[in-house]
């Protein structure tokens, strides 16, 4: 059904959704902070507290679900005719970063921003994809969005083996 602000997408986003069967938490790191320091007296490396973004506290508190702690979402491939990889310098040694596309649901997840922090907690088809960290690159806009389209960048030293 239509309405006065365009085509009702629940149906498409409802059976998007049903694709997503990675599951995933976002994080913020504040705005102002680096996200690692080091206390030069000491030498300690301290992370920044991030804060979970997704899923969100609604989520999380919805008393039809039973304990909540990731949220659905969707890696891919970027595809044919893109750079997927590219080499950067870290620390002095070369890392290859690759680029995927995420998606997430538009009515559960909330608007992201480049930096944001993603980390796949378990995937149902892809074996290598839980414990890899994500960092947002983009994320894409549409007139007609049926879910979140997420440009992100995997990060290969952040990765929580183990964790």
């Amino acid at each position: 059904m239509a309405t006065s602000h365009g085509p009702d997408l629940s149906q498409a986003r409802k059976a998007v959704e049903r694709l997503m069967d990675d599951r995933c938490q976002i994080y913020r790191y504040p705005a102002t902070a680096d996200q690692d320091t080091m206390d030069p007296a000491t030498g300690v490396l301290t992370t920044t507290a991030r804060t979970m973004i997704y899923p969100t506290q609604a989520m999380i508190d919805d008393p039809d679900d039973d304990a909540v702690t990731d949220g659905p979402c969707q890696f891919r491939n970027v595809g044919e005719g893109f750079t997927t990889t590219q080499t950067k310098l870290q620390g002095g040694d070369p890392q290859t970063y690759r680029m995927y596309n995420m998606r997430a649901p538009i009515n559960k997840c909330p608007p992201l921003r480049e930096g944001d922090e993603v980390v796949c907690i378990s995937s149902r088809r892809d074996p290598d994809l839980p414990d890899v960290v994500f960092t947002i690159r983009e994320s894409m806009k549409s007139s007609f969005a049926i879910s979140r389209k997420i440009l992100v960048e995997e990060q290969p030293a952040r990765r929580l083996v183990g964790q």
